[in-house]
């Protein structure tokens, strides 16, 4: 709903095809016969030259939020980034899948490693340092395993940003299905760049209290 704004879309468009670059110099670093000094640095370089580019995509989205926010006093969104941290943790299960890790563990790997980039940093510059203060030894034998097998894989995935949206002060997934609708009408007249609405039975699942406006 954010890229509603042209340029943020083809600002978007720019930064992915930068990103993607990003994602590939880091699937390269650990196959270069470089020093392990040499491979340290470029590791981080592209590991933060690719956060970057997603922090300039974020800022885009937050700029759009503000707008919306400002705008009106009903509806409130929020954006965090990298805060998806269940759907992080439930990548983790997939893709960890027979480790014998717990769901304790794999929580405090979330809380640890924001993303998979951070992970994998961890377990190529530093032997696993960090990660084998959360899981044991056998786990770790076995974690190390699924990261040989797929690391350039794991290197590409993103942990999505936690947008969450308000109506009247609540989180609107906590509305009834009338709330909701009533919420999603006035976010779409918000848009400035709707000439003209076409809503078939706009009070259908609408609650009563926002009938009367119709």
């Amino acid at each position: 709903f954010i890229s509603r704004n042209l340029s943020v879309r083809m600002n978007g468009k720019i930064l992915c095809v930068q990103l993607e670059k990003y994602n590939q110099n880091l699937q390269e670093l650990e196959k270069q016969s470089k020093s392990r000094n040499q491979i340290e640095s470029d590791f981080k370089k592209a590991a933060r030259e690719r956060n970057d580019i997603l922090l300039e995509l974020f800022n885009a989205y937050k700029g759009e939020i503000q707008k919306i926010n400002e705008s009106q006093s009903e509806l409130k969104i929020t954006i965090d980034f990298k805060g998806d941290r269940e759907d992080f943790k439930a990548e983790m299960k997939k893709d960890f899948k027979g480790s014998k890790i717990t769901d304790v563990k794999y929580q405090s790997l979330c809380n640890k490693f924001r993303d998979y980039v951070e992970l994998i940093e961890d377990w190529i510059l530093y032997d696993g340092e960090k990660i084998r203060k959360i899981i044991t030894n056998s786990e770790y034998a076995k974690l190390d395993e699924k990261l040989q097998n797929q690391y350039p894989e794991l290197l590409q995935k993103q942990v999505q940003n936690k947008v969450q949206i308000y109506y009247h002060g609540k989180l609107l997934r906590h509305h009834s299905i009338g709330q909701r609708a009533s919420a999603l009408i006035l976010f779409i007249l918000m848009q400035s760049n709707n000439d003209i609405i076409l809503i078939d039975q706009p009070e259908d699942d609408l609650d009563n209290k926002s009938k009367g406006k119709v």
